[in-house]
This record gives structure tokens, C-alpha cells and sequence, in this order.
């Protein structure tokens, strides 16, 4: 378990008892199933999207000192050109901060 799996649990547990927001764990990588090689998300993609009051809602979740890269980053000016709310999280404080100002 990553240090941010505890983290990452608290804050979709959070998410889900608010009724005013529906959320998703999103999972990037790839598999190889026979000889098909099959990709999931894309390089950037936040570990949680969802909708809050209308708005796409994605929420990038981190152990406290770590730094998104250079395509989370990317994802996250997205997000935000086009009217998203975009969430870098270190706890379930930061989301609550994060919804009370967006």
C-alpha cells in the first residue's frame, strides 16, 4: 500500500457521504490480456474525478512533500481553462478548502 492510499480512501469516503458531489477512484496504466495490449487512463489523469454542483471535479491526491509532475500539472491547467475545479489534496482538509472556495 502506497502512502497515499490511506489518504486517497479517507478523502472518497469524505466525498461520498456529501450529497452534493459524486466521485470516482480513476486507476492509469495498461494490461496485456492475450496479445492485446490494453491502456486505461492517460499520463495526467487525477486520481479522483467527479462533479461538484454542475462543475467537473478532479482531485490529485499526495503524500505530504510530494509534487505533481509535469503531466498532472498539464491535466490540471485543463481542467481549470475550461471551467473545472482541480484539487491538489495532502489530506481532507485540503478537499474541504478546495469545495468551500470553488
Amino acid at each position: 500500500m502506497s502512502k497515499e492510499t490511506p489518504i486517497l480512501r479517507g478523502i472518497l469516503e469524505y466525498l461520498n457521504l456529501r450529497r452534493d458531489v459524486v466521485a470516482w477512484r480513476m486507476n492509469v496504466g495498461a494490461i496485456k490480456i492475450d496479445r492485446r495490449f490494453i491502456q486505461f487512463g492517460f499520463a495526467g489523469l487525477s486520481d479522483i474525478i467527479g462533479i461538484f454542483k454542475g462543475r467537473f471535479l478532479a482531485i490529485e491526491v499526495k503524500r505530504p512533500g510530494a509534487k505533481m509532475n509535469d503531466d498532472q500539472i498539464i491535466f490540471q491547467q485543463r481542467v481549470e481553462h475550461f471551467g473545472g475545479i482541480h484539487i491538489l489534496a495532502y489530506s481532507i482538509d485540503d478537499v474541504i478548502a478546495g469545495l468551500d472556495n470553488a
